[in-house]
């Protein structure tokens, strides 16, 4: 089994992913970042393999040259949903 990894705020701001919580959730809101896991009520991580396939999205957004935001979003969905699919789950007996 696979042990997973997680990022909170101050490490994708220390990885220059967003520069201020406002901009983090509004890149949630827009899909631009994967939905964060709740560790307590007020403290959110994100899972590590979800968050390097959203910015493996963003790059290569840039090099196919999409601006549009909705397009971005979409392509992160598509990396997302191809990580989730390509990870095994444990199936509870």
């Amino acid at each position: 089994m696979k042990k997973t990894s997680f990022s909170r705020f101050p490490d994708i701001k220390r990885r220059n992913i967003v520069g201020n919580r406002v901009t983090m959730y509004r890149k949630i809101k827009a899909g631009l970042l994967p939905q964060p896991i709740r560790l307590g009520p007020n403290s959110i991580a994100f899972d590590d393999d979800e968050l390097e396939a959203a910015l493996a999205a963003w790059r290569e957004a840039r090099d196919l040259g999409i601006t549009d935001m909705a397009e971005v979003a979409a392509l992160v969905a598509k990396h997302l949903e191809a990580l989730r699919a390509a990870t095994p789950q444990d199936q509870a007996a």
